[in-house]
């Protein structure tokens, strides 16, 4: 299986999960602070590998299974691999070089996901930060959808149709201009 149509679905998985349960006008547990900055990072983490053409070693492929396991019944409750299985999957990726579209969507995903990780760890989060958070989520989740390929298997049985990068990338800064980011131009 191509490592990036996997790891997109990872990142759209997680994304989708993130953005659906972003609240911005309630107080936040110290429990949803560390999980949502799990996951960013879990983000990150993924981008990397498609940003660096990097294989997966027993370290990151460790980190991943941990955060599937971990997550199972939460973020992946519609996946139906057993933890045995979904570590065959990643074992027998390979890695294709992205395209140059592609590779300009892993770009905005990587400083979008700084910017996320950056935003999340201030330490006080009013009501206009944890907006900008939630519309940058926004952005992040329809871009792993460039690297999808419907006629391969899915790790969660999705059946959402792969998008063209320029698609993407125009949906992304359909949300990305209503951000005050002015560290990150995206």
């Amino acid at each position: 299986m191509e490592a990036n149509a996997i790891l997109g679905e990872l990142l759209y998985i997680v994304s989708n999960f993130e953005k659906g349960r972003f609240k911005t006008n309630i107080f936040w547990s110290r429990g949803y602070k560390i999980s949502l900055r799990e996951s960013l990072f879990f983000m990150l983490t993924i981008v990397q590998l498609m940003k660096n053409d990097i294989c997966l070693d027993d370290s990151t492929r460790g980190d991943i299974i941990d955060f599937y396991k971990n997550n199972t019944n939460i973020i992946f409750c519609q996946s139906n691999l057993e933890e045995a299985e979904f570590t065959d999957i990643l074992t027998k990726l390979y890695m294709r070089p992205p395209t140059d579209e592609q590779r300009c969507v892993i770009g905005l995903m990587y400083k979008i996901l700084n910017e996320c990780i950056t935003l999340q760890s201030r330490s006080i989060l009013n009501h206009k930060h944890k907006k900008q958070l939630s519309l940058l989520l926004k952005s992040l989740h329809n871009l792993p959808r460039v690297f999808f390929n419907s006629s391969k298997q899915t790790l969660c049985n999705s059946y959402v149709s792969a998008l063209q990068p320029s698609e993407a990338i125009s949906f992304a800064l359909s949300y990305l201009k209503n951000t005050t980011c002015s560290e990150t131009k995206f």
